[in-house]
């Protein structure tokens, strides 16, 4: 049976900047190549220039959201929560605690919720009180009624574990893309180019 995931709690893919963003450009067209699963990826609509398109087999919508640092992530949230009603999708994937605010919302629509969890935003000076309260309201939430909660690092599963008392997280970390390298004696003329020896550097 082919699952529909909606995905929300991005600002959009491909080619937005940010981490959740990266990390959702590289994650679901691998899911879509598996075969057993159809993606929708739900994108704030002043990052992209599309109302619906297609990335590597991954369906894209995006639908209105303010630009607006302290009310974007959760009025689209909250938007993208209720389309969920009309999309088909059997889950919705959330991604970070703001988004996270939705997740009860989510449960009482019906629909099976994946939370990830990428750490801890009210931590950031870039918040005020009222927004750091809002977010940590956001990750409570999301780690209680979420059906599933994916936590990137062992510092966040513990972070977790010790204030919600949420020990059953996956632990998926991040994945880098291996760039495929060039020929053997392209590689050769490279490292002769800064006087190099193979073995005999490191990158930093």
């Amino acid at each position: 049976m082919t699952i529909n995931v909606t995905v929300l709690g991005t600002r959009g893919i491909p080619d937005v900047q940010g981490g959740v963003e990266t990390h959702c450009q590289n994650l679901y067209p691998e899911i879509y190549r598996q075969g057993s699963a159809e993606v929708c990826v739900i994108a704030r609509s002043p990052y992209v220039n599309y109302r619906r398109s297609e990335y590597q087999g991954v369906k894209l919508k995006s639908l209105w959201a303010p630009k607006s640092r302290k009310f974007e992530a959760i009025i689209h949230s909250t938007l993208a929560a209720f389309s969920t009603l009309f999309d088909g999708s059997n889950v919705v994937h959330v991604h970070a605690v703001g988004p996270g605010l939705v997740v009860p919302l989510l449960r009482l629509l019906g629909k099976r919720v994946v939370f990830t969890h990428h750490g801890p935003d009210y931590d950031r000076q870039k918040w005020g009180r009222m927004a750091k309260e809002m977010l940590r309201l956001g990750e409570k939430w999301a780690v209680k009624y979420a059906n599933e909660v994916i936590v990137i690092s062992e510092v966040i599963n513990n972070l977790i574990k010790h204030k919600h008392g949420r020990h059953n997280a996956h632990v998926i970390y991040n994945g880098v893309r291996q760039v495929e390298l060039p020929p053997a004696d392209r590689q050769a003329a490279i490292l002769d180019k800064y006087g190099l020896k193979p073995g005999q550097y490191i990158v930093a």
